[in-house]
């Protein structure tokens, strides 16, 4: 049998011969062994033990309940269908064990039978009962975690505010885990120079625990969990887990039995999670692997968190600005309309001296006014549009109208600034391959074009600058139709 087994298997003997029985317990001396003269007494055993026999050997040919009847009451029973059978009999036939083994049970042994065939099959059925009873016990485990970590993540999803998330997590782990007090603690220092609990919860609530039905399975694996927790309390600092069986608690003021797991954010300290139980208890490595796996839901809620706050400051910022760029546009708007109304008087004024006999002085004085005039209106028209382009309310007129010549007035209005700094400036344009007439805004492109030659004026103190303007073709899908792209390209000399 294992040798890190800390108590004797228990064994239930169903015969309804009292020699046999009594032969079969001195052949099992080594078990604890419970009797029953047949079927119906078998129940009335099970229902007055307090825990559950490893093992039942029963006879077939009984009075009251034969052993196949006893076996379909345990096999219909949720308590009783894992307690391994093996039933006994002189019928060697292969009907006979075939009939036993089709009505659940785990052994068929004909009599008469060798003592030491009866122990290896017994320790071999318990051996095989207890493996499938961990598979079990792993596999209800591992589907519960499963179902808690969705759950956790539901709510973090679902969920804004931190601290209704961390006590979701806090009450499901003291469902899970037999615990007096959890703690949830940031690496932060508090005021009184502690690190700062965010959570501290006590199960004072009426919550339903969460059991494993196969719990008894980790019973077993007593001596397994101490050796592992010898382990973890000298390996802790590698695996984010440390445990302390005997430590002394401020908050409580006793000594406590404590795991604890890192929280870990962005690859560094958080903080912690603890569990706090009474002084050396134990530990068991599925509720150190749970805890492992939820301090990384907390993980996630804390960064989640951490992204709802970021993102609800970045909306403010984007409303702000939002707010600081409509009042700019309004702004602009508002003075472009205050410095339009005196304009307008000064360029009508000049526009009177138009018919009046001046000296050539005074003549030069009224267009330097004139000039001066049209270009503060043209810079206004630049504010207005600005402020309109903002506030997504500019207008494009698409109208029929001369190319050429738009762009030749557009190169006279700057050909007087630019012969004042004795730059060259040149059209450069096939008059045969540019369109005469074209359809599209001529306010809007006359800007576009005056921008880049007033910045490239502007620029430039020697040579020349050249406007060359060009048909670029593209692929249509109507051969009726025909729609070139117009390039515009501006070179100078100058530094901008």
């Amino acid at each position: 049998m294992d040798d890190t087994a800390n108590e004797k298997y228990h064994i239930l003997l169903v015969d309804d011969n009292n020699d046999m029985r009594d032969h079969l317990a001195d052949l099992l001396k080594e078990f604890v062994v419970y009797r029953a003269c047949d079927g119906q007494d078998a129940m009335r055993v099970l229902k007055k033990l307090n825990k559950l026999p490893d093992l039942i050997l029963s006879d077939i040919m009984m009075p009251n309940m034969n052993g196949y009847e006893l076996l379909d009451v345990l096999r219909s029973n949720v308590k009783t269908q894992l307690i391994p059978v093996i039933l006994l009999s002189a019928k060697a036939s292969e009907d006979s064990k075939i009939q036993g083994l089709d009505k659940g049970a785990d052994d068929y042994l004909i009599k008469p039978f060798s003592a030491r065939e009866l122990i290896v099959r017994v320790r071999t059925n318990i051996k095989l009962s207890l493996i499938r009873r961990e598979i079990l016990f792993q596999q209800h485990q591992q589907e519960d975690v499963k179902q808690l970590l969705l759950s956790i993540s539901n709510m973090i999803i679902s969920k804004s505010n931190l601290n209704e998330t961390l006590l979701f997590i806090v009450k499901e782990i003291y469902r899970r885990l037999p615990c007096e007090r959890i703690y949830i603690i940031s690496n932060k220092r508090s005021k009184s120079m502690n690190n700062e609990i965010v959570l501290s919860y006590e199960g004072s609530e009426n919550i339903t625990p969460i059991i494993n039905p196969y719990m008894d399975v980790n019973n077993k694996k007593l001596q397994t969990s101490i050796i592992l927790q010898e382990y973890l309390i000298n390996n802790s600092g590698n695996l984010g887990i440390n445990i302390s069986l005997n430590a002394y608690c401020d908050d409580i003021h006793k000594n406590m039995s404590i795991l604890s797991s890192e929280i870990i954010l962005d690859n560094k300290l958080w903080g912690w999670i603890k569990l706090l139980r009474s002084s050396n208890s134990i530990w068991f490595d599925s509720e150190i692997g749970l805890l492992q796996q939820i301090s990384s839901q907390i993980d996630l809620a804390i960064t989640y968190a951490k992204l709802l706050e970021e993102n609800a400051e970045k909306e403010i910022q984007v409303k702000v600005a939002k707010i600081a760029s409509i009042t700019k546009s309004q702004i602009l708007a508002n003075t472009s309309h205050e410095l339009r109304t005196p304009l307008t008087a000064i360029v009508g004024i000049t526009s009177a001296f138009d018919t009046t006999k001046l000296t050539s002085d005074q003549n030069d004085m009224i267009n330097i006014l004139a000039s001066a005039s049209d270009m503060v209106v043209s810079i206004i028209k630049d504010i207005l549009d600005v402020a309109k382009l903002e506030a997504q309310k500019i207008i494009l007129i698409n109208r029929t109208f001369d190319l050429l010549e738009l762009f030749e007035d557009t190169i006279e209005e700057f050909g007087i600034s630019a012969g004042e700094k004795k730059i060259e400036l040149i059209i450069d344009y096939q008059i045969n391959v540019l369109p005469r007439y074209v359809k599209s805004d001529p306010e809007r492109l006359k800007q576009v074009v005056s921008n880049l030659l007033s910045n490239s004026v502007k620029f430039t103190d020697r040579g020349k600058i050249i406007l060359k303007i060009s048909l670029q073709s593209q692929s249509n899908d109507d051969e009726n139709v025909t729609k070139d792209n117009l390039l515009i390209e501006v070179y100078d000399t100058g530094i901008g």
